[in-house]
């Protein structure tokens, strides 16, 4: 039998503010666990030991980093929020309790959209390979501190505690042990990207803990709105079509229109894909004996689903109300509540529950029925990317085998052994802990000014429009980018941009290189034509040699790229040289060395110690004394032994201390020995 993984996971980061959450001790939560390392307890006050007497304080600018992630991953932002108390006793936490945040946490409802091979295809969200994974909620709270146990005992460092941390939690929409590391490998470039975290999973300033249980059912995709365990996909093909229309008109119109351009596109497209639809549909509706009859319906489409159209900040609570409610009146089995108004596509599907088990064979009206999820397994504190996809890999055979067994699977806490390769059990949960939440009596509710938000004018708030409108280019955008605008393949583009420091050293190289194929005059066409022609070879030269040529040497020196010594002028240089052949690819290692040791232009380099090109070299002339050197060896490769090709280049490259070029060196060799 085949087994269904259904995974969530929660994600704990520890935020890069200047001090604590609660106080003004210093946050240098970069140090603990390095190398350079911080003195135990040095980074400690009566506020964050919980001294009695002592009062918290927010962190303003950490409430404001677990904004910017919420907008980032397209979160609805609270127009409200507090902090609660969360008890329960540990020696790592000094108050006895952790300020936390229970019922109304600063983010909800969002989605990070993996890349997998199709960046930018904003229609396989609904449809075919769904690559969605829904965010249920991010809250921020403080860190607790460390222990360390010993011999004798076990020792107590709070200079953690109080730390500033965000918590983001999933809905159960990941699916594999690869899926689950590419999403949180994306969920770093975009912390990043935002300057609010490290999120060095080494240093465990990002932590990740995943919830994992096997059904033997299929799973509705992440995409799909669930209700309850009963429910089923209703009208599965019919709203997968129409949906891949609705991104249509969204990629091509964008989010900056009014609700009747986007209805007037709808149509448009109903028509043209000759889709039977009712506009402006009269909804009637009834409350006891009171009825209302001034109501409409955006669109009725086919007489089986009704779509709402909305141009707002989000859906609401409210949308999804209304639909239901003409649904019901109209007797129709879905609905669909679209939001254009958002960078990307909201929506939300509203079931009529009259056809949740309602099935027809010829419309498909229900498919891929929706089973109980299996018994909650709960893996702790994985601290890389690795650990986080083979721990997955591992839960999802060890639990299979146990159903296969025909045994159950039991609810526990496990561990993962990195040097065994499997998780082991820590603790059995018979339930759910109480931790007493309530609301933190010594911080006062906390207010947040939107779009839609009336404050009065001495009224203390945080400016959500303010922060949104400062937020960075995110990293899938800025991916897509690089592709379009510049040419790099997708595997070059994806390591670029997770790095923003050496992001924009790529755009500084490539934009000389820009400069240097229209001003060279070595090339014809308009400018537009020299771009074009040339991008993709030139993306491909920067790509290989700044990841994988100059990335190896920092690496090799273990340094970052931002202790990088080639400018990105010098390195456009560099580039332009191997472009025409200046250099060869041997003497080309040799001199990206010397640039890195001393920061010089590569001309200099070039000409001070002669590593430039064979323009002197009797390159014919070598060729034929390594051929007449070697008969037996030009005899096997006569009899069809090509891959000697590498050992003649190899004695050209030899002969020339790496001044020939090797392709105009190989040229040569295929004549002579044709």
């Amino acid at each position: 039998m085949s087994y269904k993984p259904t995974i969530g996971m929660e994600i704990h980061v520890e935020l890069k503010t200047a001090t604590k959450m609660f106080c003004g001790c210093l946050n240098e939560n970069e140090k603990i666990g390095s190398a350079e390392g911080l003195a135990p307890n040095k980074n400690v006050c009566p506020v964050c030991l919980a001294h009695p007497g002592t009062m918290p304080v927010p962190n303003v600018e950490a409430i404001k980093s677990v904004i910017k992630a919420g907008l980032a991953l397209n979160c609805q932002i609270a127009e409200k929020s507090k902090f609660d108390r969360k008890q329960y006793f540990y020696p790592d936490l000094p108050k006895g309790y952790q300020i936390s945040q229970y019922d109304e946490p600063l983010c909800q409802n969002g989605q990070v959209e993996l890349s997998g091979k199709n960046i930018g295809d904003d229609s396989r969200a609904f449809a075919g390979n769904s690559h969605l994974i829904r965010i249920k909620r991010i809250h921020l709270e403080e860190d607790t501190g460390k222990l360390s146990h010993i011999s004798d005992g076990t020792l107590v460092d709070y200079n953690r505690a109080g730390v500033p941390l965000m918590e983001l939690v999933t809905e159960p929409d990941i699916e594999s042990g690869a899926e689950a590391k590419e999403f949180c490998q994306e969920l770093q470039v975009i912390f990043r990207e935002l300057e609010i975290a490290d999120a060095n999973m080494e240093k465990g300033q990002m932590r990740c803990e995943v919830n994992i249980s096997l059904s033997n059912e299929p799973r509705i995709k992440a995409n799909v709105s669930r209700m309850d365990d009963k429910t089923e996909i209703v009208l599965k093909d019919e709203s997968y079509e129409l949906m891949g229309l609705l991104f249509e008109i969204h990629t091509k119109l964008g989010s900056i229109y009014k609700e009747i351009n986007y209805q007037d596109a709808i149509e448009e497209v109903l028509k043209r894909e000759k889709i039977s639809y009712v506009r402006e549909k009269q909804i009637i509706l009834k409350f006891n004996d009171l009825e209302l009859s001034n109501l409409f319906a955006d669109f009725i489409v086919d007489n089986k689903i009704l779509i709402e159209v909305k141009v707002k900040n989000f859906i609401t609570n409210d949308d999804v109300r209304q639909t239901s409610r003409y649904i019901k009146s109209e007797n129709l089995p879905l609905g669909i509540v679209v939001n254009f108004k958002k960078e990307k596509l909201e929506y939300k599907r509203v079931i009529n529950p009259a056809f949740e088990k309602f099935e027809n064979n010829s419309s498909s009206f229900v498919a891929n029925s929706r089973s109980a999820l299996g018994t909650k397994v709960e893996i702790k504190n994985l601290n890389s990317f690795r650990a986080v996809e083979r721990a997955i890999d591992y839960e999802i055979k060890r639990q299979t085998g146990i159903l296969e067994a025909g045994e159950k699977v039991v609810q526990e806490t496990r561990g993962w052994d990195e040097t065994k390769g499997e998780t082991f059990s820590q603790r059995v949960k018979e339930g759910s802990a109480d931790y007493r939440y309530f609301p933190e009596p010594d911080i006062p509710p906390l207010k947040f000014k939107t779009q839609l938000t009336e404050l009065k004018d001495n009224e203390n708030f945080i400016d959500v429009e303010k922060i949104k409108q400062e937020l960075p280019e995110m990293p899938m955008k800025k991916r897509q980018r690089f592709m379009d605008e510049y040419g790099f393949a997708l595997v070059d583009a994806k390591i670029i941009t997770a790095a923003p420091e050496l992001a924009d050293y790529a755009e500084n190289v490539i934009s000389e290189l820009h400069n240097w194929l229209l001003d060279s005059g070595q090339f014809e066409g308009t400018a537009e034509e020299i771009w074009n022609n040339n991008r993709e070879k030139v993306a491909k030269l920067v790509g290989g040699w700044l990841i994988n040529k100059l990335g190896g040497l920092l690496a090799a020196r273990k340094l970052s790229y931002v202790e990088n010594t080639i400018t990105a002028e010098n390195f456009a240089e560099f580039v332009t040289m191997i472009f025409t052949r200046r250099v060869s690819s041997t003497n080309a290692n040799k001199l990206l060395e010397r640039m890195l040791e001393t920061g010089g232009d590569p001309s200099s380099i070039l000409e001070d110690e002669d590593l430039g090109g064979g323009d002197n070299l009797d390159l014919n002339k070598l060729v034929e004394e390594i051929i007449n050197k070697n008969p037996d060896t030009v005899a096997q490769f006569k009899n069809g032994k090509t891959a000697l090709m590498k050992f003649f280049i190899g004695q050209i490259m030899k002969e020339s201390k790496g001044k020939a070029d090797p392709v105009e060196a190989e040229n040569l060799f295929l004549q002579k020995l044709s």
